[in-house]
């Protein structure tokens, strides 16, 4: 039998015994549906293919934890977004260690309040703010 035939779970035996080839089918399996899932976190295509890749990794480092009898996919897709998240935690935390590193205090003033901005004004701000912020 041709190894892209295999099921899930005799690819994940084989990915056990440390067999390369198995293990390349069941990523090659799953890898649009892991790029799905890792593109809607991330954004972008190149940091997604970044997290498909770490989250494989985790994968096989956790495989002889996985249930054979629960399906693959839903599992999988679970670290998927688990990694998208701490990758996204850890870019926040690296960003914002980064801009207090380069960050000059002299000539700080505070900012001027505008006393014009109409409700439609403010409520246009408060929109353009990062998803974080509301």
């Amino acid at each position: 039998m041709n190894v892209n035939e295999r099921s899930d779970r005799e690819l994940i035996a084989g990915g056990l015994e440390g067999k390369l080839n198995f293990r390349e089918v069941l990523y090659k399996r799953y890898f649009s549906y892991a790029m799905s899932i890792a593109v809607r976190y991330t954004g972008n295509r190149n940091e997604a293919i970044e997290v498909v890749n770490d989250s494989f990794m985790k994968v096989l480092d956790k495989l002889e934890d996985y249930n054979v009898d629960k399906p693959f996919k839903p599992w999988y897709g679970r670290i998927v977004v688990n990694t998208a998240i701490d990758g996204f935690r850890k870019k926040k935390k690296d960003d914002i260690l980064m801009s207090s590193d380069n960050t000059v205090y002299e000539d700080i003033k505070d900012p001027e309040i505008e006393m014009t901005l109409t409700v439609n004004d403010i409520l246009a701000l408060f929109s353009r703010l990062p998803e974080i912020y509301s």
